[in-house]
This record gives structure tokens, sequence and C-alpha cells, in this order.
């Protein structure tokens, strides 16, 4: 029988604003939410005001969303006084007067007596002050020799001066290959990769301009890819396969999702029974683990084609 992994990560979705701040404000690019003694700016409202002023700072980006750093982990508030109510924001005075020039409705909220925008500390709340479990990265420790030694790694740059396929040991295909994540990573190990699809127009010309696959190797949507045209004799398989069906930062449709993506899986399916590679790697985002009918089903898929196949978090 044949081995593969579906790996669950927690990549960074769409829609992540990157925000230029100080060194001592949060920075919204990735990642989690910062333990030390970080700043945010908070606007100080009066409470009359805080729910008609919400739809304007919304409209306008102002306030953390979901997909920013700070608004991850739901709402939080600054307690201030009874007469005044504290709102983390995204930007400081300046930035808001000059987005305020191009609205009137967020003029008039800040010429508001009594508001007024102030830097103070990062405020945590019972979401954000998680304790995270330590995560064996290995994969299968269980499939480990009894004498096996894990071996030292020492964290190195990339090297990306040298040819990539000088010396090619395997072959790998990439599914949803987005600008090629998992390629970076599989031509450093010595992979060629012998099939790229992306249905992205513009993902896939940062593709190539990044990588020397061939053309006749890149191909569109996958739906259009007909059989004779995906590769037999594959060592390895890789796909990202959509997530916004499954992501917490939507509705989590799944199977139902209306634009199809929830059934992307199944031309994996069709490409594994065809290819029949070595091995197989796919990632998918943590909300994929908590739609547990769906998981199911989404593996038993894979096994059926002939694979042990386990779900993880890493």
């Amino acid at each position: 029988m044949n081995h593969a992994d579906v790996i669950v990560s927690d990549r960074p979705i769409a829609k992540r604003r990157k925000v230029t701040v100080s060194n001592n404000l949060i920075a919204c690019s990735k990642g989690r939410m910062p333990t030390c003694n970080c700043k945010e700016y908070v606007l100080h409202i009066p409470p009359r005001l805080t729910k008609s002023a919400y739809p304007a700072l919304i409209k306008y980006n102002i306030v953390p969303r979901q997909w920013h750093l700070e608004g991850r982990f739901g709402s939080r508030t600054h307690n201030v006084d009874k007469s005044t109510n504290g709102i983390p924001i995204l930007y400081d005075q300046r930035t808001l007067e000059e987005i305020s020039q191009q609205s009137p409705e967020l003029k008039q909220l800040l010429d508001t007596e009594g508001l007024i925008i102030v830097e103070k500390d990062f405020v945590q709340n019972h979401r954000t002050q998680q304790s995270v479990p330590e995560i064996d990265a290995r994969i299968h420790p269980e499939q480990e020799p009894d004498d096996y030694v894990s071996p030292h790694i020492s964290p190195r740059c990339l090297d990306t001066t040298t040819n990539q396929h000088d010396a090619a040991t395997f072959t790998y295909a990439e599914m949803f290959g987005g600008i090629g994540g998992f390629g970076v990573a599989l031509q450093k190990l010595g992979g060629t990769c012998i099939f790229y699809s992306e249905i992205d127009e513009v993902c896939r010309e940062t593709y190539t301009k990044n990588f020397d696959t061939p053309t006749s190797c890149i191909h569109g949507d996958i739906y259009k890819v007909s059989d004779e045209e995906i590769p037999n004799n594959l060592d390895i398989l890789v796909a990202g396969f959509p997530c916004q069906p499954f992501s917490t930062l939507g509705d989590q449709p799944g199977f139902d999702c209306e634009k199809g993506r929830g059934h992307l899986y199944l031309q994996i399916v069709r490409v594994l029974k065809i290819s029949q590679p070595k091995c197989f790697l796919f990632e998918n985002v943590p909300g994929l683990l908590r739609m547990k009918d769906t998981l199911d089903i989404i593996v038993t898929a894979f096994k059926d084609t002939g694979y042990y196949v386990t779900a993880e978090v890493c």
C-alpha cells in the first residue's frame, strides 16, 4: 500500500492587509497575537456614538477585521471610563484625517466632540491568550525504528544560485499550485516538476518567471486538463486545494460552496488514480478539522485510491 499525508496548516488567508507601523506597534501582516508589551491605536468615543460609528469604521477598514492580526480572535475593547469606550483601530490620527478627506461621513465622525485617538498598550482577551501545545513535527514517529536518532538540522538560507535540476532525484506534480510554494522546497531537495496546474492567470505568470518548468507541463483550470495530459510514474503529488469552503473566516459551506470549490478534492482523486504517485502531501486550513464529516469523506476518497492516509496539524 502506498502512503500519503494530508497536512492541515495554519497558512495565511486571503484579505490579510499589510500595515506599515512603527517598531513598537503591532505588525499586521501575519503570525500569532503578540505576547509582548506592544502598542496599538485606540479610538476614544462616547458610548452613545459607538454603535452608529461602527458602520463607517468598517466601511473604510479602520477597525481590525477577522483577516487582520488584531481582529483574529474577535473584537476587543479598552476599558476607559463610564463616559468613554475604547475601540482598537489600525491607523493614527494623521492617517485617519487623510482617509476622511475622501469621506464626508468619516470626517463628520472624526470631528465629533470628545472623540480622540491615543496610543495604548495592546489589550488581550480570553481568546488571544491561548495555550498552544507543543507539536511533534515528525509526521509518523510511531514508524521510526527503535534505534533511530533524529538528525540535527541547522537553520540556513536557501541557496538560490545553484541550478535546481543538477541533482534531480525525484519527480513531482503540483496541483492548485499558486505561485509555486511547494515547488520552492521540492526543487531545492532535488525534485523536478513535471506537472503544474493553477487556474489564476496572474499566479501562473508569476510561477513561470520563477521556475523553469517546461511550458508543456504548465496547465490552467484542472477541469480542462485531460487524462492524457496527467503524468504517470510520478514520485510525489502535492496540492494546496482551495480552503475557502472550509475556513473559519467564512461560512464554511464545505461541499455546498456555490463556486464548486468544495468538490475540487475529487480532481485530486482523479490525478491519484492516473498518476499513482509513490506518496502525496496536501495542505489546507485548520477549519477543515472542525468539519469532521467533511474531512472523513475527503480522507476516505483518498484512501479508496489505495493509499494509507493520515490527517494532522503541523
